[in-house]
């Protein structure tokens, strides 16, 4: 008969948690400092992979990180925030939202973090992994050109 602890052990590990870091393959070749995200050229759209740690994350309640968004089919959950990378050369705050949040949450499927105490505890768990001084990582940063104005949202002149 197995002992209850080793029996414990392997349905622990049989349970199947999102992983604790996202990997995307993307083919770029070198590293790119902050400061050279902040230069006068910027190219735009861009990719860049920063060796980078997390000093900050906003909202700091991570419960406003998802926020519900009409859509065709209904209502969906999506993630809003931004994070502050660090490296030697500066800091810079990127913004993840939608389809980049489920890469970076990969495994948390965007909800009511105020009701879905499981998926508000593992995102905490993983952000406060990130927020340790000594953890450093890699991440691919795209930049986008702002968006362009639908007709109507100008502002009326009388």
């Amino acid at each position: 008969k197995e002992a209850p602890v080793a029996a414990s052990r392997r349905r622990k590990q049989a349970r199947k948690l999102p992983p604790p870091v996202t990997t995307v393959n993307q083919k770029i070749r070198f590293v790119t400092a902050i400061r050279h995200l902040q230069g006068s050229y910027v190219p735009c759209p861009g990719r860049f992979l920063l060796r980078a740690k997390v000093t900050a994350v906003f909202p700091e309640d991570i419960r406003r990180w998802c926020k519900p968004v009409n859509e065709s089919n209904g209502v969906a959950w999506h993630y809003f925030f931004s994070i502050t990378l660090a490296d030697a050369t500066g800091q810079q705050e990127v913004v993840v939202a939608r389809e980049e949040a489920k890469y970076f949450l990969r495994g948390i499927p965007a909800s009511n973090l105020e009701e879905n105490k499981t998926s508000l505890r593992l995102i905490k768990k993983r952000v406060a992994k990130l927020l340790k001084a000594e953890s450093w990582g890699m991440f691919m940063v795209r930049s986008y050109p702002p968006p362009e104005e639908e007709e109507g949202d100008e502002e009326f002149e009388d």
